[in-house]
This record gives C-alpha cells, sequence and structure tokens, in this order.
C-alpha cells in the first residue's frame, strides 16, 4: 500500500529532479574552467610580482614589498606536494 503511493510520488518528482539537474549541469558548462581561471591568476599574480620588481628599483620604498613577495614566491615553489597514489589495483600473476 504505502510502496505504491511512494513510487507515485517519485514518478511525479522525477521531472522536476532531472530539470533541476540539468540546468545545474548548464550552468557549469557556461563557467570557466578551473585550469583557465588558475592560468589567469598565474599572469595576474607574475605581472603585479613583476611591476612591485619594477619599482623597487626606482623607489626604495617599495624594496620591503618586493622582498616579501619574492620570499612568499619561493616558499609557495618550494611546498613538498603529495606523492601522486596510484589507486589502481595491480594484476597478479
Amino acid at each position: 500500500m504505502y510502496t505504491s503511493f511512494y513510487i507515485k510520488v517519485c514518478c511525479r518528482k522525477y521531472p522536476t529532479l532531472v530539470g533541476g539537474q540539468s540546468e545545474a549541469d548548464s550552468i557549469l558548462r557556461g563557467m570557466e574552467s578551473a585550469s583557465s581561471l588558475y592560468k589567469n591568476m598565474a599572469t595576474s599574480l607574475r605581472n603585479y610580482v613583476n611591476y612591485v620588481d619594477a619599482m623597487s628599483e626606482i623607489d626604495t620604498n617599495w624594496t620591503a614589498l618586493s622582498l616579501e613577495l619574492n620570499e612568499a614566491l619561493k616558499a609557495a615553489n618550494n611546498k613538498q606536494t603529495p606523492p601522486k597514489t596510484d589507486d589502481t589495483p595491480t594484476e597478479t600473476k
């Protein structure tokens, strides 16, 4: 008795759920990819650091910021990343 009721409710709500998922998928496809955003961010950051470095050669007031930025970049580049693990099962012979 209750089972047929739940099946009817689910059948009525299914198109709404599918429509909502389709809309969410469409929104995601319209968004810029993470790798593209990363590339834009890296370029902007590189340009900013280059600007600060150039300004530090003109005006000594920029030297402290230049040193701090360059130290932060060195630390970020030297940060250890965990090794990638291969989770695929190995075949035994």
